[in-house]
């Protein structure tokens, strides 16, 4: 467990259209894409989708098995057709008689007296009034007019028509408009975030290593000097006094301290920092670009001009009464495009408009738990520094950057600076920059001076041209790692960060489930009425009940 439980952040930028009022704890606790409990939490979220998208699917096999059944259907009648002809001229000669002929959905009762006229020629799928017979001796026989209504309702019906048809285009061009607005560089945006702090984290990678190199560089050169003086190589100078030589040892060990802490440091930017960032890109990256691929906006496209095309000719044919089986066929496609965008605009994109709000919402809480996994369970003081560390660049922990360096970093840059002031590190240093330093280290102070001096001497000559470098900085490299580790510094890339996940992604994905939700539900709406029209077309409307008579107001 954490040492410190993670706070609550409610750090969202004021261009979301979420705030600080839609935290749960509940749900930042269980934040975690790569948890398959997670990604089970909010599948309930697009079952509505998925369920409508079945329905529509099942409509369109449901419809494609009707109009089968109704072409079978048309091919039993024309056989039946030719045996009513027979029994009508038999009936002419004094044989009456009636005749129970198939229908789909009813029974139609043709007498066989010598009134009844066949009209085997006509089709009944082509003109569905009739089914293909007139009997002028039916006293039943209204006209469709009068079955289905008054002008006035049917010219209601045909503007509804109108009306769905062109909410139906209207929804599925604003839809593209969506799908296709920053797709390819949302995530491009966002991954561009990471690259600007993963280098900045080199950078202070960087600075941390020229730290660790200066105070490497002047315990060289001190170590270097008492050691020759030490084993005789070196004679002291006349004027120095006799303990220079523990004192040139001293300043040396005073570096050991810095040189541990600079190492320590490196490794826990390289392990914390980068190593996290790239565990980070190397967990979402590939998500998160397939998911603004541009090849999505050319499918989305593609699906919506079907669509647009399909409701503009089906309304249309709709409209004028003609060719059932072109308006069946292209019902069909259009329920099955309708299925689609259910599926993907009510389910996939509501999980995914659920994924984002969460992200901006709790990203926070995932950082916490990301560097609690990083570090092992049993090293608390690091877990709870690193905890202290985020609350610090999150803004919730009002820590100063050089207590921050010693608990995340591990460097303590006032031990540091004060390094340099001890009293003999101090002389050391006046002692090797001055006239004697080159005789201590064993060069020719003209070699050292041209940097001419062989290969026995090239360390001793560069670490004496590194020292006055060194020295001077030495605390340069603590000031600008202060510079560069400060909250100004990360909080500027934090806030980018977020405003990418909740001012971009959110409300773009958000926008596209209210785009696609309303679109499907606009062509399902559609698709109904189509369906409704075709039965209307290809049964006879000779019965005012049941499921024609509730059609009515679609035949006109």
């Amino acid at each position: 467990m954490s040492a410190l439980a993670p706070p609550r952040i409610d750090s969202v930028p004021s261009c979301s259209r979420y705030s600080s009022a839609d935290y749960d704890e509940s749900r930042a606790v269980a934040f975690d894409p790569r948890d398959p409990t997670y990604l089970q939490g909010f599948a309930p979220s697009t079952v509505g989708g998925f369920v409508l998208g079945a329905v529509c699917a099942a409509a369109a096999i449901a419809l494609g098995v009707w109009l089968i059944w109704v072409r079978m259907k048309k091919l039993s009648w024309k056989h039946e057709l030719q045996s009513v002809a027979v029994d009508g001229r038999s009936g002419a000669n004094g044989r009456g008689g009636s005749i129970e002929l198939p229908s789909i959905g009813m029974g139609t009762r043709v007498n066989g007296g010598a009134n009844a006229q066949m009209t085997v020629g006509r089709d009944p799928i082509t003109n569905g009034s009739k089914w293909g017979i007139e009997d002028e001796s039916d006293s039943d026989s209204d006209s469709a007019e009068e079955v289905w209504g008054s002008p006035q309702l049917r010219g209601k019906a045909a503007a509804a028509l109108v009306l769905l048809t062109a909410a139906a285009v209207g929804t599925c061009v604003w839809a593209v408009v969506v799908s296709s607005r920053n797709v390819n560089t949302e995530a491009d945006r966002f991954w561009a975030v990471i690259g600007d702090a993963r280098d900045q984290v080199t950078g202070v990678l960087t600075t941390a290593r020229q730290l660790q190199k200066d105070a490497q560089n002047l315990r060289d050169v001190f170590s270097l000097a008492g050691t020759r003086l030490t084993d005789g190589a070196a004679q002291l100078p006349e004027g120095v006094p006799d303990n220079t030589t523990s004192l040139l040892q001293q300043s040396a060990l005073s570096f050991d301290p810095v040189i541990l802490t600079s190492n320590a440091s490196i490794d826990r930017i390289q392990i914390y920092g980068l190593g996290a960032l790239d565990s980070f890109e190397q967990q979402f990256r590939g998500e998160t670009q397939r998911a603004h691929s541009y090849r999505l906006p050319i499918v989305f496209a593609v699906c919506y001009s079907v669509a647009v095309v399909l409701c503009v000719a089906l309304g249309s044919l709709a409209l004028r009464g003609r060719q059932p089986r072109v308006l069946g066929c292209g019902t069909i496609a259009l329920w099955l495009v309708s299925a689609f965008v259910l599926l993907f605009g009510a389910g996939v994109l509501h999980g995914s408009a659920t994924v984002t709000e969460d992200a901006c919402l709790y990203a926070e809480a995932l950082a916490f738990e990301e560097a609690e996994r990083q570090t092992t369970s049993s090293d608390d003081q690091l877990q709870r520094q690193l905890d202290l560390g985020l609350r610090y660049y999150f803004g919730v922990a009002p820590l100063g950057v050089h207590l921050v360096a010693g608990l995340v970093y591990g460097l303590d840059f006032d031990a540091i600076k004060s390094t340099l002031a001890i009293e003999e590190v101090q002389q050391a240093s006046e002692l090797l920059n001055g006239p004697d330093g080159a005789a201590l280290l064993g060069v020719n102070s003209t070699a050292a001076a041209n940097s001419t001096a062989g290969s026995s001497s090239a360390a001793a000559v560069a670490l004496l041209r590194a020292l006055p470098g060194a020295l001077q900085g030495l605390p340069a490299r603590v000031d600008q790692l202060a510079d560069q580790i400060n909250v100004v510094t990360i909080g500027s890339l934090y806030k980018r960060a977020k405003e990418v996940l909740c001012c971009e992604w959110s409300d773009n994905a958000a926008g596209l489930f209210v785009a696609w939700t309303a679109s499907s539900v606009c062509l399902l709406v559609l698709c109904a009425a189509l369906s409704a029209r075709l039965y209307s077309l290809v049964a006879r409307p000779g019965r005012r009940n049941g499921l024609r008579a509730w059609l009515r107001p679609l035949c006109w």
